[in-house]
């Protein structure tokens, strides 16, 4: 009977201590587990923490340098196409860019101190007159003509192109400018390249003040040289713009007075711009000067007029007179 009691004892301990050890057992494996995906999680976290810590400066960077770049890129976006071009636009001297490139001009700031208006036009023959080629013109593209004669492209009648100014430069620059029923022209030089002529098209006025740029920003600018041709001299008493203000000059008489004049009530002109009729001289005197010229309408019919100038008691007296009426004016 004891030992039986004995041999109960004994299994029911051993069946105790087996529960034990399982138990045991089974919260090892628990925390070993939990802690490996805890482990792995907190790689994850830490692998992905990296990963975005990375990836902001680069996006940063990126974005900054895209920047840097566009920046760059504006302010060092050349201004001229060519050296050339860049060598005829430093002969005015004091230039600035005035806009965006988007406005298509590239303004011109010309100042007194370097710049002259100037009335010396045995100095503009000198280096002007002649006949200028581009080095590859267009197939329409005639050389340019300047002279005292009507083959001048300033003289070229009604509706074309007209001189505003003559400038002395800064240095040896020398440059004038037409004026047009669509625009305005610039042309300048070197005295010390004589030979090489720079039309930069821009926009008229009384001093060089916008230079028209093309679609890819640039300012339009040719070179032109001279060639061979002779300058052509005026036939039939022909009256160039430059002879017209040299006898203004001479005389003392308001240039105005020479070539201005609206007939029949401000329906038919003779102006020194749009409707510049060719002047022909018929007599010259101290005291008295006559023309030969019409007035119209450059859109339809044009008349006949002389121009008589006289000095009455030394103030000069103009007198418009036609086939059908005279009027002193």
């Amino acid at each position: 009977m004891k030992k039986k009691l004995f041999l109960l004892i004994a299994l029911f301990a051993f069946i105790l201590s087996s529960c034990g050890n399982q138990s045991d057992v089974s919260q090892g494996v628990v925390s070993e587990s939990e802690m490996s995906v805890a482990s792995e999680s907190s790689d994850n976290s830490s692998q992905l923490s990296d990963s975005e810590d990375e990836s902001d400066p680069a996006d940063e960077t990126t974005e900054s340098d895209a920047e840097e770049i566009t920046d760059q890129s504006e302010d060092d976006k050349p201004m001229f196409a060519s050296e050339e071009d860049k060598a005829a636009f430093e002969l005015l001297g004091d230039y600035y860019d005035s806009a965006t490139y988007s406005t298509r001009y590239v303004g011109l700031h010309i100042t007194g101190e370097s710049w002259e208006l100037s009335g010396d036009y045995e100095l503009f023959r000198k280096y002007f007159f002649g006949s200028w080629e581009k080095d590859e013109p267009q197939s329409w593209e005639t050389p340019l003509v300047i002279d005292d004669s009507e083959s001048a492209f300033i003289a070229k009648n009604c509706m074309s192109f007209f001189l505003l100014e003559f400038f002395k430069g800064s240095g040896d620059v020398l440059a004038f400018q037409v004026g047009s029923a669509g625009g305005g022209t610039l042309f300048l030089l070197d005295r010390n390249n004589p030979d090489t002529l720079y039309e930069a098209e821009g926009t008229p006025g009384e001093s060089p003040n916008g230079i028209l740029s093309g679609e890819d920003g640039f300012p339009n600018v040719w070179t032109l040289h001279k060639n061979d041709t002779d300058p052509n001299e005026p036939e039939n008493n022909y009256l160039s713009v430059y002879r017209l203000r040299e006898m203004a000059q001479k005389y003392g008489i308001d240039y105005s007075m020479i070539v201005d004049v609206e007939w029949k009530k401000d329906i038919l002109y003779h102006d020194s711009k749009y409707c510049f009729y060719p002047m022909y001289l018929v007599s010259e005197a101290d005291d008295r000067i006559e023309i030969l010229t019409q007035a119209g309408d450059p859109y339809s019919y044009a008349v006949d007029i002389r121009i008589i100038l006289q000095n009455i008691d030394g103030e000069w007296v103009r007198t418009v007179e036609s086939d059908d009426a005279a009027t002193q004016q």
